[in-house]
């Protein structure tokens, strides 16, 4: 079962990755391209490093990254 209103304007359809700050109370979506733009394809598999501070996942997504032509899954990591 997905959960969905995790934050506004999950509207893809897709698997995402999410952080959750349980000091902060907030959760933020982390499957995203640097413009904010969401993921045309579902993100999977994060691991969160032990500050917090970076997450890695697997996507199938093509818009995460520019020049992601490959058409085969990517591993992605973000600062948080």
């Amino acid at each position: 079962m997905a959960a969905t209103g995790l934050v506004s304007g999950d509207t893809n359809a897709n698997n995402d990755v999410f952080l959750r700050d349980r000091t902060a109370g907030t959760t933020v979506r982390v499957s995203v391209a640097s413009d904010g733009s969401q993921g045309n394809g579902m993100s999977r598999d994060p691991c969160v490093s032990n500050d917090g501070r970076y997450v890695a996942f697997d996507s199938s997504a093509t818009n995460l990254v520019s020049g992601d032509t490959n058409a085969a899954a990517t591993s992605l990591c973000t600062t948080a």
